[in-house]
């Protein structure tokens, strides 16, 4: 079971990085984060895409090298969710800095977060 702790964003700040919860898509046309998306039990998850199937664990290989280029977190790690595609991604390093990292990605590639 998922940790969240805000139903505005994916992000949760923590002593040793960011929390991220994401929706990974394996097996897609290309590697991507997608969007930021509301879902059904009314929290907000990161939406991202990847073209290597789930097996032997090459999504989510795909998924924290993805995370970590365009995020630059120290490193990446899979808390929570290994074998789903609802996962807890906890990007380490200096919250505040990953943070404005996030917000610069989001700049660049004009993302936003979904509304109330």
């Amino acid at each position: 079971m998922m940790t969240h702790h805000s139903k505005i964003t994916p992000f949760s700040p923590r002593a040793v990085g960011v929390m991220a919860n994401i929706k990974l898509t394996p097996k897609s046309s290309k590697n991507e984060i997608k969007e930021f998306k509301r879902y059904a039990d009314g929290f907000v998850y990161v939406r991202v895409s990847v073209t290597s199937p789930p097996e032997n664990n090459k999504a989510n290989k795909a998924l924290l090298k993805l995370l970590k280029k365009a995020w630059k977190p120290s490193d990446v790690e899979i808390i929570n969710g290994e074998k789903n595609r609802s996962k807890a991604i906890l990007l380490k390093g200096d919250a505040g800095t990953i943070l404005i990292n996030i917000t610069r990605w989001m700049e660049e590639n004009d993302k936003r977060m979904p509304e109330e």
